[in-house]
């Protein structure tokens, strides 16, 4: 064999080897800045639902290239383009969610450093009508899906004091048609969040409810909801907290209710 083969051959090992790195993104709950969970209910302010599905998803290197992530599918919470994190436990003042919790995406990057993060909140639009009684998991989950509006629950979440509360369930509105014969949908509500100085090996991803239901009212004893606008007018404040245009549901800006946090 001479030289100028075997150079060749070692140059073809290297660059088709794969340089796809294992990596684990964390989410946690906060409350205005602290750390929050089902079990602390109703003292003040409780945290009573916080759930939403994933996609596209992507670490922003040294050189603000983006690194898309490949989904490890694990056959529960991960497919291989769309994830759910559900950082309920179904206890305290969750009791209407479930026991199963998850606050992690798994998957594969091409390597190198990792300075900020990027991904869209909900499902992407090839997936979004399907039939959640024969879709494979994360959207098999019924409680994640609007079965009046035809599509998925791309992000619900609550508080509640003992005498007032307020939920949001974000989703594609406005559609047409059926299941399985989706003509469209006017509003996509597709929120985007953009995160700086995130390492997935030092940082986890705070998503602060105090912040996303910051101007909502939780004393005035009216028990209220946000179900995707625009024909609700209490998703207007919420969704300029998604980044989300309330009359058309275009992702105008980074949802700003996503940090990156130190790991404890």
């Amino acid at each position: 064999m001479n030289l100028k083969l075997i150079i060749f051959v070692v140059w073809f090992l290297i660059t088709s080897c794969t340089t796809e790195q294992p990596v684990t993104i964390e989410f946690a709950p906060y409350l205005h800045g602290k750390l929050v969970n089902c079990e602390e209910g109703f003292r003040s302010v409780g945290m009573t639902d916080l759930r939403f599905y994933i996609h596209d998803i992507y670490l922003v290197s040294g050189e603000d290239e983006l690194l898309p992530l490949t989904f490890k599918k694990d056959g529960r919470w991960q497919s291989s383009n769309v994830a759910l994190v559900d950082l309920e436990n179904g206890t305290g003042a969750c009791f209407n969610g479930t026991n199963a919790s998850n606050a992690v995406v798994e998957g594969t990057y091409p390597g190198g450093l990792v300075k900020g993060l990027e991904f869209k909140i909900g499902v992407p639009e090839t997936l979004n009508h399907s039939d959640p009684l024969t879709a494979v998991s994360p959207l098999n989950y019924t409680d994640m899906h609007w079965h009046w509006a035809s599509g998925y629950k791309f992000f619900r979440a609550g508080l509640a004091t003992l005498n007032d509360s307020f939920f949001i369930h974000l989703g594609s509105s406005r559609c047409s048609g059926t299941i399985g014969e989706i003509k469209g949908c006017l509003s996509a509500n597709r929120a985007f969040v953009h995160i700086d100085r995130f390492d997935p090996a030092r940082n986890v991803v705070g998503v602060d409810l105090g912040l996303l239901f910051n101007e909502v009212s939780l004393n005035d004893g009216i028990n209220s909801d946000c179900q995707s606008g625009p024909v609700d007018p209490n998703c207007e404040k919420p969704f300029s907290r998604f980044g989300l245009n309330f009359e058309t549901g275009e992702a105008v800006e980074s949802a700003n209710f996503f940090s990156s946090e130190p790991k404890k």
